[in-house]
């Protein structure tokens, strides 16, 4: 088996055992590997010999701090994974918040999300302990994924009410999937952003711990 730049390239057979490729299974096996330039990377979430076994082109940030949602259960389903979700405002000013642990179950139970405490930011927690906004019992951890014509919400189709699927929890406290129009997207992340209008741009990423 042939071994280039830090990837095994060729199947051998041992004994009609058959050994699978090793491939960059996400963004921080590519930078572990020396790829360190930002942009659309090639990954292998699933392992050769697995049944579901596909690439996925993802865009990987190979420079802050440090595809579907069946993609990112297989992700985040073996390893304890960092989610980092930034807002960049029109002023040029960016707010983040890192949650150390983050998971997505898979399509059988409907994509339901798994947080556990936040790490750091400048957002600040509208995701888990929402008490902390002034609204008590909002925490999206433990929700199902809503979509307008999927409705998995505790009280009514939040997804075809605001635009967009996301965790909801009476709706939300806090939702970056909401329509651009200014008049429409409020409370992106109660209470540091409530206004669509003063969002430029938003940014949810992942990485192994």
């Amino acid at each position: 088996m042939k071994q280039i730049n830090g990837f095994l390239k060729e199947r051998e057979y041992v004994k009609g055992i058959q050994v699978c490729e090793i491939k960059p299974a996400n963004c921080q096996d590519l930078l572990e590997r020396g790829y360190t330039t930002s942009g659309v990377s090639t990954i292998y979430p699933w392992d050769e010999c697995d049944n579901k076994f596909r690439s996925v082109d993802v865009f990987c940030d190979m420079e802050t701090s440090g595809g579907g949602n069946e993609v990112i259960h297989q992700l985040t389903r073996h390893v304890n994974v960092t989610l980092y979700v930034a807002i960049t405002l029109v002023s040029g000013v960016t707010k983040h918040q890192e949650y150390r642990h983050f998971s997505v179950a898979d399509e059988s139970d409907k994509f339901r999300l798994f947080l556990q405490e936040p790490a750091d930011g400048t957002l600040g927690d509208s995701m888990v302990h929402t008490d902390v906004t002034g609204i008590e019992n909002r925490s999206l951890t433990g929700m199902p994924f809503t979509t307008y014509d999927q409705d998995n919400a505790p009280s009514g189709n939040c997804g075809l009410k605001y635009g967009g699927g996301w965790w909801f929890n009476e709706c939300y406290m806090c939702f970056l999937n909401g329509p651009w129009d200014d008049w429409e997207w409020g409370w992106p992340w109660y209470p540091t952003v409530t206004e669509g209008k003063n969002i430029r741009g938003t940014i949810m990423m992942i990485r192994p711990n």
